[in-house]
């Protein structure tokens, strides 16, 4: 039986194995997005690269033939260096076309692929802390990395274009001072490689802080929370932690920078002066001398550029290592395994060879992630074919757990379920759904019209307006959309302008999406939550028709609703503890017996239904 690790592996340190791996990943997702472009943004590199030391030897030319007095050879090469600063403008300007281009297509791929990864995990990665982490991370880099890395990449390519041609004409005045002027770069590389490792290791360090800092942001803005905060008057303290953690960082960062700021400035000292070092050689063999007018200019012109061409090269490689540190966020999402690909809803869903199927739970147990109690322990239990069974228990009792393992969202940590005769685990995820409608108590409020939110319920069917309206009257959501300006085609949800109902209006669309299932088994979880007694009693009706020919699970607190099952299984800290018809529980004086005479004294005293909050487990 596969167990459910908390924590998956942690990667190792960066390295620049891992850097080196990252990087060739990451030409990989160019490449996928579009050869040509990648190679269109070569070509004007090249370009780039090599019209400066071009346009520099050019220019020796023209001061030679203007000291020679030939004044037409001057303006032939000012004209030969005009072409090639006009190519060298068009390259760059190209580039910079290219650079949209290639960004737009990149990210979009980059976010494709980590949403399709996010689509192929089973639920408990979502619930395990270590993986939210993970998926935090990439998608921190999935927007600029890439193109961070391919941008380099390529700045890389043209310093070193660059660095060589200017070495060709620099090497006739001295291969000692070309080799010097170019190493006296090194420190500063090494610094900034050091700032960019230790930056890495504290960005991904702080991850799970970051994430909370995030939420506590969230909260502060978001229209679910407003309510409570300004009710309980919790906003300062709230605030106050979200300050709390963005010190934390802004001190963090400010030491980093102090650090290797120091370092980095007696590394340019070293630099500098390498280079005022060369300049004096050059102009003091000028000055004997040994040099002519035009060879000082343009060797004086050339050290400052071989420098600064050597620099670029450098600081490009320090820029790859650094994004290739951050590319390993990416490529550890990406490279997960795929534990439940994600699959089209069939046409038409799987029934099986049983239908309505019995639905059997041997020896169930269950435990979540990192939780020392079992949610579920050796439950064995039969849901009878075409039967309607209710689930009754305190919250946390394992009810809606018994619910994700029976829709395959979870797995047994051991026993196995049956649905008609066939081990769900050896079902296709996508056909064991197919043939289940359901409603959980935690529904989603799709920001969607009313008609898609309920046509979601069977993808197939989205179109279908006729098959939507039925499914929508049989919940009574039909009602809500003849006050609504749009009717069935409104915007639901305020967060895009669209208009904002109930919480009950919400649970009737929910139950309008289970009702648009095609299967043969039918599972509420608290289905009614949030509606009044009178819309309780239609939809119950409604549902009592629907569930004709249906294998229905029935999870609920209020008692008036249980008695419409055919049967009662009562669940007590995991464990199945009775079953039965409501009248046996009575006689029995168990359990259930208790939880039904304290909610029919709550009603008999003339108060409201005062049963437990919907329940978590």
């Amino acid at each position: 039986m596969r167990m459910h690790p908390m924590n998956p592996p942690a990667p190792g340190r960066a390295s620049a194995h891992g850097a080196l791996r990252a990087a060739l990943g990451a030409v990989g997702l160019v490449l996928a997005v579009s050869p040509a472009w990648f190679f269109a943004y070569a070509g004007v590199t090249v370009i780039d690269g090599v019209c400066p030391a071009a346009i520099a030897w050019i220019a020796k030319g023209i001061v030679e033939r203007v000291l020679a007095g030939d004044a037409s050879g001057a303006v032939t090469l000012a004209a030969i260096e005009l072409g090639l600063v006009l190519l060298q403008s068009s390259a760059y300007r190209g580039r910079e076309v290219l650079d949209v281009a290639v960004r737009g297509r990149l990210q979009l791929h980059v976010q494709t692929r980590i949403l399709e990864k996010v689509l192929a995990q089973k639920l408990w990665h979502f619930e395990d802390p270590a993986f939210l982490d993970r998926l935090e991370r990439a998608r921190n880099e999935a927007g600029m990395r890439p193109m961070h890395l391919l941008t380099h990449a390529f700045s890389f390519g043209k310093g070193a274009l660059r660095v060589a041609s200017y070495a060709v004409l620099l090497w006739q005045l001295s291969p000692l001072v070309t080799a010097g002027v170019a190493l006296a770069v090194v420190p500063q590389f090494l610094a900034q490689a050091a700032s960019a490792r230790a930056s890495f290791a504290v960005q991904r360090a702080r991850t799970h802080a970051s994430r909370r800092a995030w939420y506590l942001q969230r909260v502060l803005s978001d229209d679910d929370h407003v309510k409570e905060i300004k009710l309980f008057g919790i906003g300062k303290l709230l605030l106050g932690r979200y300050l709390e953690l963005a010190r934390r960082f802004l001190t963090e960062d400010v030491g980093l920078s102090r650090r290797f700021t120091a370092l980095a400035w007696a590394a340019g000292i070293v630099t500098s002066g390498a280079l005022y070092g060369a300049y004096a050689y050059v102009v003091t063999r000028a000055a004997r001398g040994a040099l002519g007018l035009p060879e000082m200019t343009m060797d004086l012109v050339l050290l400052r550029q071989t420098q600064g061409a050597f620099e670029e090269v450098l600081n490009a490689v320090v820029k790859i290592f650094e994004s290739s540190l951050y590319m390993t966020n990416l490529f550890e999402l990406l490279e997960l395994p795929d534990d439940e690909p994600d699959a089209p809803v069939p046409e038409a869903p799987w029934l099986g060879a049983e239908s309505p199927p019995a639905i059997r739970f041997e020896g169930v147990s269950f435990r979540y992630p990192g939780s020392a109690r079992a949610a579920l322990d050796d439950v064995t239990l039969e849901v009878r074919a075409g039967e309607t069974l209710a689930l009754v228990g305190q919250n946390g009792a394992g009810k809606t757990t018994l619910i994700k393992l029976l829709l395959g969202l979870q797995e047994p940590t051991a026993g196995r379920i049956l649905v008609g005769g066939q081990d769900v685990r050896t079902v296709p995820p996508e056909q064991l759904r197919s043939r289940i409608g359901v409603i959980f108590q935690d529904f989603t409020r799709f920001a969607l019209s009313l008609a898609e939110n309920v046509g979601v319920g069977w993808l197939p069917s989205l179109g279908d307006r006729a098959a939507i309206d039925v499914a929508a009257a049989r919940s009574g959501a039909g009602e809500l959309a003849r006050n609504l300006p749009d009717g069935m085609d409104t915007l639901l949800g305020r967060y895009y302008g669209g208009e904002q109902v109930s919480v009950g209006q919400w649970q009737k669309v929910a139950l309008a999406r289970a009702f648009m299932r095609k299967g043969d088994v039918l599972v509420l979880d608290e289905p009614t939550a949030s509606i009044d007694a009178e819309a309780e009693q239609e939809i119950f009706g409604r549902f009592r028709e629907l569930d004709r020919g249906k294998t229905c699970l029935l999870v609920t607190h209020r008692f008036a609703t249980v008695r419409m099952a055919d049967r009662i299984a009562v669940v007590h800290e995991g464990r199945l503890v009775e079953l039965g018809t409501h009248d046996q529980l009575l006689a029995k004086d168990g359990r259930y017996a208790r939880m039904f005479r304290l909610q029919a004294a709550g009603y008999q005293l003339g108060v409201d239904d005062r049963t437990p909050a919907r329940e978590e487990g």
